[in-house]
């Protein structure tokens, strides 16, 4: 693997709403069709509410899973305490006919709460991945309720060895 981006900076928002706030995000790359791509980040929220805020992904600046989708997949417990996790995806950049190509893993944890899960987009996707090139990689979140803090940290965009 090769690292093509980072962003090692926590993120941090109180913000709510579908996709209310871009955390880590890594711009200026340029991954070619036919490359498989990694994304990996950590993730944390404070306690201060019984919520659980979720996340989302955005490719070129376009939103293609939004947090209002993985309200049952990428998102942390509900029980009011700081927890924490890891999240990875593999992509292929879109081409003609393919555009849905994105699977991912994560699991959190917290005192009282924590589980893993394999996110299965299905009919999660708020649009189909770019055609093209991809040329920056964002992560969104929504803090679901503004006593809670959600932070990303850690992002890393990794390219997969081609033929």
């Amino acid at each position: 693997m090769t690292l093509v981006g980072s962003d090692l900076t926590e993120r941090t928002t109180t913000s709510t709403g579908n996709d209310a706030a871009t955390l880590s995000s890594v711009s200026g790359l340029n991954i070619s069709q036919g490359t498989w791509v990694k994304i990996v980040f950590r993730w944390r929220k404070t306690a201060g509410a019984a919520s659980a805020p979720k996340l989302g992904i955005k490719i070129n600046d376009i939103q293609i899973i939004s947090t209002s989708q993985f309200a049952s997949s990428l998102r942390t417990g509900s029980t009011n305490e700081a927890q924490d996790g890891t999240a990875q995806f593999m992509l292929l950049p879109g081409e003609t006919n393919y555009t849905h190509g994105l699977t991912g893993i994560g699991s959190y944890g917290g005192a009282s709460e924590g589980q893993g899960a394999v996110f299965s987009v299905g009919s999660a996707w708020t649009n189909a991945m770019p055609v093209g090139a991809i040329t920056s990689i964002a992560i969104t979140g929504d803090a679901v309720n503004g006593a809670i803090t959600l932070a990303t940290d850690e992002l890393r965009v990794y390219t997969l060895p081609t033929e």
